[in-house]
């Protein structure tokens, strides 16, 4: 559902129309159209409900979520870069400056981070609508921060925490699943020894296999 629109927002909107018509009409000011873009872009994001920001860029702007996304990021990056003495265009400075920063010594993923990770994918994939959306903005900034894409970072949050974000229905469903599986694993184990010993003993005579048998239960084996 569509937020409410703000005297702002319209405002805001044609902010970002015309900030994305100059990043075509005016290649020598692209970069700094985008950082305007964006900077718009942010403050909208800001004054959407939760988890309709999507929606509103959709519906208001003449560009793909994808697109408003990445002027965002250059708004965001533009704070350590000096845009009017780059020299190349949107994509070459987001992978400049992105690159820039992932250099840096990343901090160690802990248990407690995969924890973190965890929990935050489970909104991003099972939370309430209005959830979702901010679910995954926390994943990819946390991801960001470690180097990583937010992909690589759920994979290695389930290696160090499996099944931790997992619901407690879930767990207990997993948990029933691998017993029965040790169970049949089990009965299989021991139709392979009944098998083997019908054919060891099909012609041992029944006296003799009642011995064998007294003598194994009285050992314990049996």
């Amino acid at each position: 559902m569509l937020p409410t629109i703000t005297a702002d927002l319209p405002f805001l909107a044609r902010e970002v129309n015309d900030a994305h018509a100059q990043t075509h009409n005016h290649a020598k000011g692209m970069l700094l159209e985008a950082k305007r873009a964006g900077e718009a872009l942010v403050k909208a994001k800001g004054l959407c409900p939760h988890g309709t920001f999507k929606d509103w860029v959709q519906a208001h702007c003449r560009l793909s979520y994808r697109q408003a996304t990445a002027y965002m990021r250059v708004a965001k990056l533009s704070k350590d870069a000096d845009l009017r003495t780059f020299d190349g265009g949107i994509d070459a400075f987001l992978q400049t400056f992105a690159t820039k920063r992932i250099k840096d010594p990343a901090p160690e993923f802990t248990h407690r981070d995969a924890d973190y990770v965890l929990r935050i994918h489970a909104l991003a994939e099972r939370g309430a609508e209005h959830e979702r959306d901010v679910a995954a903005d926390k994943l990819t900034q946390t991801a960001e921060r470690f180097g990583m894409t937010a992909e690589a970072m759920v994979k290695q949050a389930h290696k160090l925490r499996p099944n931790n974000d997992l619901t407690d229905a879930e767990k207990e469903a997993r948990t029933f699943e691998e017993c029965l599986k040790a169970q049949a694993s089990a009965f299989q184990e021991r139709e392979a020894i009944f098998r083997e010993l019908e054919e060891q003993f099909s012609n041992t005579p029944k006296e003799d296999l009642l011995r064998i048998l007294t003598d194994l239960r009285i050992k314990g084996v049996w």
